[in-house]
């Protein structure tokens, strides 16, 4: 299927519109309802971008479940339901204040409200530094 029949196939069945919808003004190279040529300009862009920001995150993610050092990192684990992603810390807990025999290394996930460990952890990659993330931001609203 070329990209307009996707996009065609797509409209059709999320957005419950009709081939009689989709006319094609072939000379202007564009839909001729604005509406819909505006819907696909946002789909193909929506499309590269998250393509692009996945193939970004797959060339960054680490197969395992135990980083070299502590911090915050992005992790997918596996439920009962199917993969999960969050953000958690990965860091070393005593279980026992009284004494220094129950050290574990752990995942705390940030939405947990207790300190029960997130299992079954698969991929992790580590979380920007808040700095760099804010100065991203601000170049691209920038341009």
């Amino acid at each position: 299927m070329t990209e307009r029949e996707n996009f065609e196939a797509w409209m059709t069945s999320e957005q419950w519109f009709h081939g009689s919808d989709f006319n094609w003004d072939g000379p202007r190279n564009c839909y001729a309802e604005f509406g819909i040529h505006l819907a696909y300009k946002a789909w193909q862009a929506a499309k590269v971008s998250t393509q692009e920001q996945m193939a970004a995150l797959a060339a960054e993610w680490i197969e395992g479940s135990e980083p070299a050092e502590f911090g915050r990192y992005w992790v997918r684990y596996n439920t009962d339901v199917g993969p999960q992603y969050c953000s958690a810390k990965w860091m070393r807990h005593n279980f026992c204040a009284g004494s220094d025999t129950n050290i574990h290394n752990i995942w705390l996930a940030d939405h947990s409200r207790s300190i029960n460990p997130l299992r079954g952890v698969t991929h992790y990659t580590k979380l920007p530094d808040p700095l760099e993330l804010a100065q991203q931001l601000r170049d691209e609203v920038k341009s």
